[in-house]
This record gives C-alpha cells, structure tokens and sequence, in this order.
C-alpha cells in the first residue's frame, strides 16, 4: 500500500513535483495509483499561527524523542531530513551551528524561530503543505471527510487502501486526523 505522500508524488500535486521526465515513485510498494490529477497543484498559504502550530507538532512529534523538551543535534538533524531539508545531514549540522553556535540543546521557542526563517520554511514545507490541503480551518486537525475531500480534489480515488490508510492515521479515534499522526504514519515512525 502506498503513503498518500507517494501517491501524491505520482500524481505531481502539492505533496511533491513530479518530473515528467523521470515518472517513478519512491513508493515501496508495488500499489500504485493510476489516478490522475484534476486540477493544478495549488499554492497553499498559511498564516503565522497555523505555522506556528505545525512547527510545534512537527518538535514534539518527531524531534524531541526523549521528550524532554529539549532537541539535540542529533534529533535535529533527522527531523530535518525527515523534512526534506536539502543537503542531508551535512547541511542540516551547518544550519544547527548557525544557531546554535555553542548550544548543545534546542528549545521548542528557538525552533519555532528558525523554521520561521523562509528559507528555511520554504526547504522544510511538503509536509505542511500536503496536510494543508486537508486541515481547511488552521486547527492542526482534519477530519477523515476533510482528508478524503482533499485527495479526491487532487484526483485520487479513495479505495479501501486509502481508507485504511485514513483509519490508521486516527490513533485516538476522535474522529480526527492530526498533524502529527499524519508525520508519523507517513513517515513510518512510531512513538
């Protein structure tokens, strides 16, 4: 079964460019979508505090795993890469000591600060964009309805994979999806 960030990839919509050039996924699955997208990607725009709260899902979700709230470098530099920040681990170290010149730890404040910086936001953004599509108020959650409405208005068909998929992302079962269920199940990641 595919990510709906992989499927998204194929389809080429805010979740990931795709090359028409180069048309394989990084699906590691041989479920592949065949859909094909009705509309142009669109440009998702997010106030501050919808931002803001992402950033601070994004922190506790994936980067303060000893939830301490405190990121070393360590948990830094994979959450940035789990972002897609480009330059891999390298680039993510340089942007931690343009910061954290003699810091040993990040707080969820000086976070917040540096994914502020756009560019920064900007290398760092698929995920929120993808779940922007979904999460229509800026609350950081999305219905199940809201999350199907989004795939099937970037040309998706919502099989019972997908479905699945969808159930999975509802740990508590409140009926809503959340930003950070949705990093960790995309991401494979477990807490």
């Amino acid at each position: 079964m595919c990510s709906i960030f992989q499927c998204c990839v194929e389809l080429g919509t805010p979740g990931g460019a795709r090359n028409e050039n180069n048309s394989s996924s990084p699906s590691s699955s041989n479920s592949k979508s065949t859909a094909t997208p009705t509309r142009e990607p669109v440009n998702i725009i997010m106030n501050q505090e919808t931002k803001k709260l992402y950033y601070t899902m994004e922190f506790k979700a994936m980067g303060d795993m000893t939830r301490n709230g405190l990121m070393s470098i360590g948990e830094f530099t994979r959450l940035m890469m789990l972002l897609g920040f480009p330059g891999g681990r390298e680039n993510s170290e340089r942007l931690w000591q343009s910061v954290k010149q003699h810091g040993a730890y990040m707080n969820l404040e000086e976070y917040i600060e540096l994914m502020s910086n756009p560019s920064v936001e900007n290398n760092t953004s698929m995920w929120r964009k993808l779940f922007a599509e979904f999460d229509t108020d800026g609350s950081g959650f999305a219905s199940p309805t809201e999350v199907k409405q989004g795939l099937e208005n970037i040309g998706l068909t919502v099989g019972p994979a997908l479905s699945d998929k969808l159930s999975a992302m509802d740990k508590d079962k409140d009926g809503k999806i959340n930003y950070s269920d949705f990093l960790k199940i995309q991401l494979n990641q477990t807490k």
